[in-house]
């Protein structure tokens, strides 16, 4: 297993170039990030991440490292978050319940889209008598 930080990024095939950063060096050629899940979620250009090597000789790469320039956004026994972009997240706990956090929420349904703001101007307006 090696360290290194992202390079290049190829968003359509779900790959990263990385370049090491222990003593060997080098930039390897495009690596397949994992997949857990089927999320997709890129790394960003200098991000430190962990590259496993297969028995092939192939490399694939685990993840983002937690570290000192890439900590966690939160955090605490019991909890599960996660950043989505860098305005939306959803977080949850034992004690507070699920929280999906952005601008705006959109809820596609088969009875049509609408908005969180568009349901609040709705109760407001029902409240306020119009």
């Amino acid at each position: 297993m090696r360290k290194g930080e992202v390079s290049s990024i190829d968003y359509k095939n779900g790959m990263v170039s990385v370049t090491f950063m222990d003593g060997e060096g080098g930039t390897t050629d495009m690596l397949p990030c994992l997949s857990i899940g089927d999320e997709y979620k890129m790394p960003q250009i200098g991000e430190t991440v962990a590259v496993g090597e297969m028995s092939s000789g192939h490399g694939i790469v685990l993840g983002k490292l937690w570290n000192r320039g890439n900590t966690p956004g939160k955090s605490g026994k019991g909890l599960y978050f996660k950043r989505l972009t860098d305005t939306a997240e959803i977080s949850a706990s034992g004690n507070d319940g699920m929280r999906l956090k952005d601008s705006d929420i959109v809820f596609d349904t088969d009875y049509g889209t609408v908005t969180v703001s568009e349901i609040m101007g709705r109760l407001e307006a029902l409240e306020g008598g119009g």
